[in-house]
């Protein structure tokens, strides 16, 4: 695929048919938005969020899959990437029905998504990326704020996101779609103990 262009709709066959290392974009009703690239404190956090999430996962059958990764989220397993106009690259996610995950990615709504958040994303991951989740499905969301220490998370309840709860400083933090699993926020967010 060449340069983009404003004036037609993409999908996901056009995001799989870019180079390895063209810009990171995301497919948001045919159109490409493009992504920055994380932060080096951006992506120890997410490294040791996804360590976490990858001792428990282990010999369980949901997945874990850490960014950047696609995710289709209005998508089924048997969509072609050329009718695919909505695919995100979430940090972070837990994939529980494993008929979803495909050659390209997961074709329809995880479990869980993470987004670490950083003052050029915060706004999108909290208002346009959030309602993409709720719309699709997705049953837990949570925004990570390093800067902040803190975690906000949503349940999804009868379609919509609900029960937020935020997390501040050293807590240990339950992940409703998963069982007996608190997340260490003391180890995420202490960069001492990550670097």
């Amino acid at each position: 695929m060449g340069v983009p262009t404003e004036d037609r709709k993409y999908t996901l066959a056009d995001l799989l048919s870019m180079p390895d290392d063209a810009p990171r974009y995301e497919l948001i009703d045919g159109e490409l938005r493009m992504m920055p690239s994380p932060s080096d404190f951006h992506q120890a956090v997410l490294e040791e969020l996804a360590t976490q999430f990858r001792v428990y996962l282990r010999g369980k059958y949901c997945l874990g899959r850490q960014g950047p990764y696609n995710v289709s989220l209005f998508a089924s397993p048997d969509d072609s990437p050329t009718e695919t106009k909505y695919t995100v690259l979430p940090d972070y996610s837990i994939i529980c029905d494993r008929s979803k995950i495909t050659e390209h990615g997961c074709m329809g709504a995880p479990d869980l998504v993470v987004e670490v958040v950083s003052p050029s994303t915060a706004g999108y991951d909290k208002s346009e990326k959030m309602d993409l989740y709720e719309a699709a499905g997705v049953r837990e969301y949570w925004l990570l704020d390093p800067e902040k220490k803190r975690l906000t998370v949503w349940l999804l309840e009868d379609g919509v996101f609900k029960n937020c709860t935020v997390y501040i400083g050293p807590v240990k933090v339950p992940v409703s779609v998963l069982d007996n699993l608190e997340i260490d926020l003391d180890l995420v967010f202490d960069p001492d103990r990550i670097f």
